[in-house]
């Protein structure tokens, strides 16, 4: 069974609810993967979903802009 992440403090003060780890790690994973260019399709199969409407909320994701693109101001 996967652990929860234990922080009543910082988690249930401000109204979220425990998520257990192996649950965000694999969303983080993932949108990280459509982020960075994977397609739909591999992210369903390195989660593994059977179904591709599993992985559909992933669709909305953009990629991430590069830190570097920014401009500081001076």
């Amino acid at each position: 069974m996967a652990e929860e992440f234990k922080s009543p403090e910082s988690c249930e003060c401000v109204g979220f609810e425990r998520v257990p780890l192996y649950v965000a790690m694999k969303h983080a994973t993932l949108s990280h993967m459509v982020r960075t260019g994977s397609t739909l399709y591999e992210a369903q199969a390195a989660a593994e979903h059977k179904s591709p409407r599993s992985t559909q909320l992933y669709a909305k994701l953009g990629p991430v802009s590069p830190a570097l693109s920014f401009k500081r101001k001076r």
